[in-house]
């Protein structure tokens, strides 16, 4: 039925050929006779009302079955079993029917409108709460952010902070690892420290010439050989071969005196 409305509305269906078009246009005068009333039903209804209990068999088995309550217009020639709300009158005059059905529309009606300004003010309470909860959600939201931010800059600070002191730190030991240790000898000694080259005015390690040697004798001294005019020791009696053998050793003995008196 929406289809065939929309063709009819937007003008498509002149354009269609004419036994298609008359078969179309019938069928939506059905279709708008049966369910033209509840065409643009949202939801299900609240209550069905039902003048022709006979005619409406297939409404009442429906509501019947949605489990709707039902507000019939009976007659005497109909059962009021399956009916909620019965409604006495002749469902075959056409003033009864129209007063019936007006007297239900009025009070239709008015409960809807009723309804309607208690719909709407739900709806703005509920609007109402629903920008509450998103005010408190949103703000809910900025401290968490702002926590989050702090939380993170204090870590930053603190990770700037650890890594400044550890800076620091290796600064310090490479300073003193650099440092030279005050008792530790320098590769490049004081200028007052003795170089290897010794001073040009101290004792070389070639004596002067004039200077005493060690191994010579002082003049002075006695000499391991006795003077010449000394009284020498008595020599014990030794034999013929040991005299002969001691002259001569003797003689350069005598020979060294005279060199020292000239």
């Amino acid at each position: 039925m929406h289809e065939i409305r929309g063709l009819v509305e937007s003008g498509q269906i002149e354009l269609l050929p004419t036994k298609e078009r008359m078969n179309m246009q019938a069928e939506l005068a059905k279709l708008e006779f049966a369910l033209g009333g509840v065409a643009d039903m949202d939801r299900v209804p609240d209550a069905v009302f039902i003048t022709d209990l006979k005619s409406e068999e297939i409404a009442l088995n429906e509501a019947s079955r949605l489990r709707l309550p039902v507000i019939a217009l009976v007659d005497t020639n109909c059962d009021p079993g399956h009916i909620d709300h019965v409604v006495p009158g002749n469902d075959d005059a056409i003033r009864s029917c129209e007063l019936v059905i007006s007297t239900i529309g009025s009070a239709v009606e008015q409960g809807a409108g009723a309804w309607a300004v208690i719909e709407e003010k739900r709806r703005a309470e509920e609007q109402a709460r629903r920008e509450k909860e998103e005010a408190e959600r949103k703000k809910r939201e900025e401290e968490e952010r702002a926590r989050r931010e702090q939380i993170e800059k204090e870590q930053a600070e603190e990770k700037a902070r650890k890594r400044e002191e550890q800076q620091k730190a290796e600064a310090a030991a490479k300073e003193q690892a650099a440092k030279p240790h005050p008792q530790a000898v320098p590769d490049n000694p004081h200028p007052q420290a003795v170089p290897d080259n010794p001073h040009p005015q101290a004792v070389p390690d070639n004596p002067h010439p004039q200077a005493i040697q060690e191994d010579a004798p002082h003049p002075q001294a006695v000499p391991d050989n006795p003077h010449p005019q000394a009284v020498a020791p008595d020599p014990e009696p030794a034999e013929e071969p040991a005299q002969t053998e001691e002259t001569p050793a003797e003689e350069p003995a005598a020979d060294e005196n005279t060199e020292e008196k000239g």
